[in-house]
């Protein structure tokens, strides 16, 4: 089985390992890094900047926490499609091996003797390229779990960025209401 021939999987193998870690690096830049604003990256903000400065940093984070929401739905889906991906390839993996080790069995000599390791050798010799596949989707597997748990972090950490300026907000206001 073709590594980029995976159209039975429902996913482009070739290019979700590249096209996840993309995401992967566009999350950080939205969280850490300035995320192509001219504002630069998020910053820290206090009572002291009134509320129009918490509020403008509100509405960047709200902006950049909408896009990570969005990078965490299409890698949920690829992890999903991963784990399908898996599940078929180490199907069609063994599949391969039995078949191989019937074949065997009927190509042998009425009175040959082969060991039990000998047997495993064969069919797993013959069954290589399927269990390449399945082995490279246990690796897209492992590779989308971990983009999944990078992106749900900053997910995370982006929305408690959020309900805290949206707490200073409430603060500044509260504030503003004693100075009658």
């Amino acid at each position: 089985m073709n590594y980029d021939n995976a159209a039975v999987y429902d996913i482009p193998f070739g290019k979700i390992e590249s096209l996840v870690m993309s995401w992967v690096t566009e999350a950080l830049d939205l969280r850490h890094g300035d995320a192509g604003d001219p504002q630069g990256a998020l910053r820290a903000v206090g009572m002291e900047e009134g509320l129009h400065g918490v509020l403008d940093e509100l509405v960047r984070v709200r902006s950049r926490s909408d896009r990570v929401d969005g990078l965490l739905a299409k890698v949920t889906q690829a992890r999903g499609r991963a784990r399908r991906a898996k599940e078929h390839a180490e199907f069609i993996a063994n599949q391969a091996y039995d078949s191989a080790q019937v074949d065997n069995q009927a190509r042998r000599l009425p009175n040959s003797f082969m060991t039990k390791e000998e047997k495993n050798a064969d069919a797993a010799l013959a069954s290589l390229e399927e269990r390449r596949a399945s082995h490279q989707a246990e690796r897209l597997v492992s590779i989308t779990a971990e983009a999944y748990d990078v992106i749900n972090q900053i997910h995370w950490q982006l929305n408690a960025i959020r309900t805290d300026l949206r707490a200073l907000v409430h603060a500044i206001q509260f504030e503003n209401s004693l100075e009658r």
